[in-house]
């Protein structure tokens, strides 16, 4: 499970467990009923995997990170509502004065300080509470990981059945998280960062969850790495850069392109995720506009 993972710096459990993802959304996904909308978990989280700090974050954007968030972890029905509930000028507004923060983020020593200053810019919006602060946050910058159930529940003296979704314990997930990741690095050729940490702790504890084994084998990995398996992060990735902010609201097509590459790249995975979850309809899958 997530804690002996967490407590342990085995290069191999670390690469098996990030390498094993696209397995664990799938196999969530195959638990979680479509909603009215059609949103499906496995096409929101390949969405969700291309968003960078070039991404127009825009009301839309937002709402569906929270759509993503209330699918991969625990459904809060009133949340999504309060969300949309935001103006859209209050969004913009929070999102600007976060990224203003982030982009000191890699060059200061005092990232993490920089990184809880954008989580509180975002919390000043109606339904946004740390957790969800950083599900938008990581999308911009891997230095910044998602606070999930199964993360907050792997830190060492945690109880799983009480978890506490404040800006201390966020605190403690970011400097856990980052040290962990630099421990991998030293011993490690792949680049790890708190994001993929992340990822690789909620895959370890859902898989278990759901009584599946952490089996990726040897041909999934290299697979994955041929294919471009966006679950995993570069170096490029770790920090914003001026050249990286989000274009003013309204022009939208420059955020589109600037994401466009990354969801041609990610297409052949999406087909093959949508594929294992519904096992028996092996046809290609046909992605509506909202995917796009």
């Amino acid at each position: 499970m997530a804690k002996k993972l967490l407590a342990g710096n085995d290069v191999a459990e670390w690469r098996k467990a990030l390498f094993g993802y696209n397995k664990a959304i799938t196999a969530l996904a195959a638990t979680k009923k479509k909603a009215v909308s059609g949103i499906d978990l496995v096409h929101l989280d390949t969405w969700k995997l291309t968003l960078d700090a070039n991404t127009l974050y825009d009301k839309a954007t937002v709402v569906k990170i929270v759509q993503w968030k209330l699918l991969r972890g625990t459904y809060r029905p009133n949340l999504l509502n309060r969300v949309m509930s935001n103006s859209v000028e209050s969004i913009h507004s929070a999102i600007s004065a976060a990224q203003h923060h982030l982009l000191k983020v890699g060059s200061s020593k005092e990232d993490h300080k920089m990184i809880l200053s954008a989580l509180e810019s975002l919390s000043e919006l109606a339904g946004i509470g740390p957790a969800t602060a950083s599900a938008i946050l990581s999308c911009m910058s891997s230095a910044v990981p998602f606070m999930s159930d199964e993360v907050i529940g792997s830190l060492p003296g945690t109880d799983p059945k009480k978890l506490k979704y404040t800006f201390k314990q966020y605190r403690e997930i970011l400097e856990t998280l980052t040290a962990k990741s630099n421990a991998l690095n030293k011993a490690d050729t792949m680049e790890w960062s708190p994001r993929s940490v992340e990822r690789a702790l909620w895959t370890c504890q859902v898989l278990n969850n759901l009584g599946l084994a952490l089996d990726v084998s040897d041909e999934s990995v290299e697979e994955a790495k041929h294919d471009g398996n966006i679950a995993l992060d570069t170096k490029t990735e770790l920090a914003l850069d001026a050249s990286t902010v989000p274009v003013k609201m309204g022009k939208k097509q420059d955020s589109i392109s600037a994401t466009e590459s990354k969801q041609k790249s990610v297409e052949k995975q999406t087909r093959k995720r949508v594929a294992d979850s519904n096992p028996k309809d092996k046809q290609p899958v046909r992605r509506s506009a909202r995917y796009q």
